[in-house]
């Protein structure tokens, strides 16, 4: 007897292996799959600029990236006493614009030089709903708390998507050379209304199905989520977010249809690595734990041969 309807992915003809590098972009998918390729070994880097929801400022940054686009001072916002960009998340703050604008720099370095051939970018938009900062016309990755007698709301259009997205990963994937998984965070944005959140997912949608033409493969997050994973005990207290239960399943159907079987076992090893670094000793200072150090050195050094 069967409790729910299975989300069957099939085996992509994509795989990835402890030397590729990975890029996550975006929303709640990329933050949790990200951890979980962490954990396991792989080579990753995380929303370098913090978390981004909407497509408009993920391709913003892809754009940094590629280094198409550059931070200026035009970009620098003040709330009070810290400087904030208005394309980034919160994360990225100085407290002078020119301790903002030099981290922002550092990070758009060192993201660019993390991307090598054969890289893999993993997409995950949030919401089709944007935030206009008025006073500059800008759509902002974040709110910032700003003053809502400043800021304007708008839905992308598909069409919209479509457009800005095709243009910058035309050349964030000519210069990077790297295949693109794209997925749809299963995260409702409540605050935007139950109705809204509903036609801004309906439109996402819908641009990603024309994004795949160009070469996008789609991971079915958002699915696996509301159809196989759609009973509350799947969420956190918020009742919006995936639990760490749901968390595990999408990485196993993530494993499934990206790993190959020495992938997986290699991947165990990194884990059971974690696991061993993360156990707290009742008495660190025991012959017992003494031996456990020492099989954790063993242990990170044979991994690390293995990925080279």
């Amino acid at each position: 007897m069967k409790f729910s309807t299975e989300v069957n992915v099939e085996k992509s003809c994509k795989n990835i292996n402890h030397q590729t590098k990975i890029m996550l972009l975006g929303s709640c998918f990329s933050q949790n799959i990200g951890e979980k390729l962490n954990i396991g070994g792989f080579k990753t880097m995380i929303n370098p600029f913090g978390t981004v929801y909407n497509p408009f400022s993920i391709s913003e940054i892809l754009d940094y990236i590629s280094q198409t686009n550059h931070f200026t001072e035009k970009d620098i916002i003040q709330n009070g006493d810290v400087f904030k960009l208005l394309t980034c998340h919160g994360d990225i703050f100085g407290y002078s614009s020119n301790e903002v604008l030099s981290l922002a720099q550092k990070k758009q370095q060192e993201a660019s030089q993390f991307l090598t051939d054969n890289s893999l970018l993993i997409l995950t938009l949030g919401t089709a709903w944007t935030y206009t900062y008025v006073p500059q016309n800008r759509i902002m990755a974040n709110c910032h708390k700003i003053d809502t007698k400043l800021i304007s709301r708008k839905m992308l259009s598909v069409s919209d998507i479509v457009e800005i997205f095709s243009k910058s990963l035309e050349t964030f994937k000519h210069k990077f050379n790297c295949d693109v998984i794209i997925t749809i965070s299963p995260v409702r944005h409540w605050r935007e209304g139950y109705r809204d959140n509903l036609l801004s997912k309906s439109v996402l949608h819908l641009a990603v199905n024309e994004l795949c033409k160009y070469g996008m493969e789609y991971f079915p997050a958002y699915e696996i989520m509301f159809d196989e994973l759609r009973d509350y005990r799947f969420y956190a207290d918020d009742l919006l977010h995936p639990n760490n239960l749901a968390v595990n399943i999408m990485w196993e159907k993530f494993s499934n249809t990206y790993f190959d079987i020495n992938t997986k076992e290699l991947s165990l090893k990194f884990e059971k690595l974690y696991s061993m670094k993360n156990h707290k000793p009742l008495y660190p200072k025991s012959q017992e734990y003494l031996k456990h150090l020492k099989k954790i050195e063993s242990l990170e050094k044979d991994l690390s041969l293995l990925v080279q």
